[in-house]
């Protein structure tokens, strides 16, 4: 867990439920056991009670793709904020706005709405290849009215994946970021589960889905941008 993540110390279910009301749905026989019984359900409410709680906000999720753990999500964007800190005496200017490219931004584009909560000067390109993930991530970025930081591209299962970048006429990116479910098959996702201590709580029972099964592994996914 990243140092400065606010979700090093273990969730408070209860005082959580109380900021966000649908949790109180989940409330166990009296008391608030999520911890020990993720559904899918609980997963998505769990994670739009933290975005609206911690970062003011809202969230769309479709029942059938991938439900993204907050804590998980905030801990690569605090990861590129210290690397772009880092970095600043590169720049030509003390002040000036962060671009990146996030490939395959999900149903939720949860990293780059994280992001320009975080850090209100930073702007993204977010790509989508899935239709369904696609209407979803733009009704999220409508929702939180982030349009004017974050663009959503269409992406094509053929095309480069990079495509943002050609005939690009404006100010450089500083990043470029991704984090897809690499599994190349049903079979690997059953193998891969197996081999955990605890079962998987945010991956879609619709294994096909193209969020899931990716059609490159990690060499030819690095192979496939340069």
């Amino acid at each position: 867990m990243h140092r400065r993540n606010i979700y090093s110390r273990p969730i408070q279910y209860e005082e959580l439920a109380r900021s966000y009301p649908p949790l109180l749905e989940h409330k166990l026989r009296g008391v608030y056991d999520i911890s020990k019984n993720f559904t899918l359900l609980i997963c998505r409410c769990l994670t739009q009670a933290l975005l609206y709680r911690d970062f003011k906000l809202q969230l769309s999720l479709p029942k059938d793709r991938l439900c993204p753990p907050v804590p998980n999500r905030l801990n690569y964007v605090l990861w590129i904020q210290d690397i772009i800190r880092a970095h600043r005496y590169l720049f030509r200017e003390d002040i000036r706005t962060i671009r990146g490219i996030d490939i395959g931004t999900g149903a939720s584009a949860i990293y780059p709405l994280l992001a320009c909560k975080l850090e209100p000067s930073w702007c993204f390109i977010a790509t989508e290849v899935d239709n369904l993930s696609f209407t979803y991530a733009e009704r999220n970025i409508q929702l939180n009215k982030m349009e004017d930081h974050i663009r959503l591209m269409r992406a094509s299962i053929d095309g480069p994946i990079l495509f943002p970048l050609e005939d690009y006429m404006g100010p450089p990116f500083d990043f470029v970021m991704c984090n897809p479910p690499f599994y190349s098959s049903r079979t690997e996702i059953s193998r891969s589960a197996e081999m955990k201590e605890f079962p998987p709580n945010s991956v879609s029972d619709i294994f096909y889905s193209v969020n899931i099964i990716f059609t490159y592994v990690y060499i030819r996914f690095v192979l496939a941008q340069i």
